[in-house]
C-alpha cells in the first residue's frame, strides 16, 4: 500500500506543476492588466528591449486568453519518462492520460483530485472542497492542491532571462532544436515548493514548449507540450473519471502514511 500511495504523492507533485503554469499565469494576468497595457505598447516597439517580467506579462496574457486547450505531454521526472496527453478548462480542469505508463490517469474537476494506477489496480482521491462542515485534513489539502498553490508566482518568484530576450534552440547541443526564449523562476522565499522553475517559451506563440522544475528536496521535473489544441470546446465531462470497478478507493491519500 505504501509503494502506490508514495506513487500518488509522486503524481500529485506532477499536478501542482501543471496547475500551476497553465492557471496561475491566467490569474496574474487579469490582475495586472493595467500595468501590462503600457508595457505591452512599450514593446512593441522594441521586442528586444523588454524586460524579462514584462515578457512573462505577455505569456500570462496568452494564457488568459486561453479558455481550454489539449496538448501531448512528455515528462520525465526523476529519470521516470512519461508521455500521454494533458486537457485543460478553466476554471481549473485538468487531466493527463497517459500513454505511457498505459492506461494511467490523473484527473481534476475543480474539487477533487483522482489519480488512476492500473498495475496497482487502484484509485486515489483527494478532495479539496471547502465549506465550514469539513475537517482540518480537506483544508490542508485544499492549501497544497488547490489552483493558487504557488500563489501568483511573479509575488514570490524573481523572473529573469537565463541567457537574454533572443530566441534560441531548446537544447543547446542541437542547433536545430526548437527556438524558445528561457526565462528561470527563483523563489524568493523558503515557503515555496520548488526552489526553481525554467520555463522555455514559443516567441511566436507565447505558449509554453517545455518545464523545468526543481522541488527544495533536489527533485526534478521536466515536461515538454507540443501539438497544442486551442479553445476547442472540451465537454465538462471530460473531467469525470468512470473508476474500474475492480479497482481499489483510497480517499484523503496525501495524508495517509
Amino acid at each position: 500500500m505504501k509503494n502506490f500511495m508514495k506513487k500518488g504523492k509522486f503524481f500529485s507533485v506532477l499536478f501542482l506543476i501543471l496547475l500551476s503554469v497553465v492557471f496561475v499565469p491566467a490569474v496574474f494576468a487579469q490582475t495586472k492588466q493595467s500595468k501590462s497595457q503600457s508595457s505591452k505598447n512599450q514593446s512593441t516597439k522594441n521586442q528586444s528591449m523588454i524586460t524579462a517580467p514584462d515578457f512573462f506579462q505577455q505569456v500570462s496574457e496568452k494564457y488568459a486568453s486561453i479558455n481550454q486547450y489539449e496538448a501531448k505531454i512528455s515528462i520525465d521526472a526523476n529519470k521516470t519518462k512519461m508521455e500521454g496527453s494533458v486537457s485543460f478548462k478553466k476554471p481549473s480542469m485538468l487531466r493527463i492520460d497517459f500513454s505511457q505508463p498505459e492506461n494511467q490517469v490523473v484527473v481534476y474537476n475543480g474539487t477533487e483530485l483522482l489519480i488512476y494506477l492500473p498495475r496497482s489496480s487502484a484509485v486515489l482521491r483527494q478532495n479539496t472542497a471547502v465549506d465550514n462542515e469539513q475537517s482540518s485534513t480537506t483544508s490542508a489539502a485544499t492549501q497544497v492542491l488547490a489552483p493558487t498553490g504557488l500563489s501568483l508566482m511573479s509575488r514570490y518568484y524573481s523572473v529573469q532571462y537565463e541567457n537574454g530576450p533572443t530566441a534560441e534552440p531548446f537544447d543547446s547541443e542541437n542547433p536545430k532544436s526548437k527556438k524558445v526564449i528561457k526565462l528561470l523562476l527563483t523563489r524568493k522565499n523558503n515557503s515555496e515548493s520548488f526552489r526553481t522553475m525554467s520555463i522555455a517559451i514559443d516567441p511566436k506563440t507565447l505558449l509554453i514548449y517545455a518545464i523545468d522544475a526543481v522541488t527544495t528536496n533536489d527533485e526534478n521535473f521536466s515536461f515538454v507540450f507540443e501539438d497544442y489544441v486551442l479553445n476547442e470546446e472540451i465537454p465538462d465531462t471530460r473531467f469525470l473519471y468512470d473508476i474500474p470497478p475492480d479497482a481499489n478507493e483510497y480517499n484523503n491519500f496525501l495524508f495517509t502514511e
